[in-house]
């Protein structure tokens, strides 16, 4: 995966919804939906961000949600489904 793809995730998540850390600190790998820092409501933002972002057909898309639990998941989400 390209680093700029998570360093870009980390960087939303950081600045819209986990907003009392840097992205530095927010581990890729960490379970953001077990920890409650993602809701299905801001699940549904990041989701949405990431047709606007990488020009995902979102509402075309297959999408899991049990699966875009970490800053890793979601930016591998988006690189499974950007067509270059």
């Amino acid at each position: 995966m390209p680093e700029t793809t998570l360093a870009t995730v980390r960087t939303y998540i950081a600045e819209n919804i986990a907003t009392d850390v840097s992205a530095e600190e927010l581990d890729p790998d960490l379970n953001l939906v077990a920890l409650g820092i993602v809701t299905s409501l801001s699940l549904l933002r990041v989701i949405a961000w990431t047709g606007e972002q990488f020009g995902l057909p979102v509402n075309d898309l297959e999408i899991n949600p049990k699966k875009l639990v970490s800053i890793r998941t979601i930016a591998d989400f988006i690189d499974e489904n950007t067509t270059n």
